[in-house]
């Protein structure tokens, strides 16, 4: 004799898929999990922002010396920094450059770059006139290039 009985259930009814109950279910799942994915995935992607527009600015500073190093066409480079780019210039300054030469580097909208905007490296040296310090920054983080009077340019 069997404990549990014998149950009979009709299955004339078609049960494959999902009810609308489970669907709902899924999709507030769905959000819920989202909305606390955003922010983070946000945060990432500003911090990715800014230390890949400081490592580009870094590579583009450190070539400025070197081509001023070299005497590239007998001359000193430079970069000049606007809110929206920053320009590799060939010349003693932004104003008297080989307008021909510049090479221009798109910044993105949401870094903010203070601190000086322009340096020029001496031909054959490699140094600039001054010491410089620049930050850049996205919301609350914050970097910061240094360029000494010898020249050592560092993060």
């Amino acid at each position: 004799m069997n404990l549990l009985g014998t149950f009979h259930v009709n299955t004339t009814v078609n049960e494959r898929g999902f009810t609308l109950t489970e669907l709902l279910l899924s999709v507030a799942l769905f959000f819920i999990i989202a909305s606390f994915l955003f922010p983070i995935s946000l945060h990432v992607l500003r911090t990715h922002t800014l230390y890949e527009t400081t490592e580009n600015l870094l590579h583009v500073l450190r070539r400025a010396q070197s081509m001023s190093l070299t005497g590239m066409n007998n001359n000193s480079y430079g970069v000049k920094v606007h809110p929206d780019s920053y320009v590799l210039f060939e010349g003693d300054s932004y104003e008297s450059r080989r307008i021909v030469s510049d090479e221009v580097y798109p910044l993105p909208s949401s870094v903010a770059i203070t601190g000086f905007d322009e340096v020029v490296f001496t031909a054959l040296s490699g140094t600039p006139a001054d010491a410089h310090l620049l930050s850049l920054s996205v919301n609350e983080r914050e970097e910061t290039i240094e360029i000494s009077a010898l020249g050592l340019i560092t993060r």
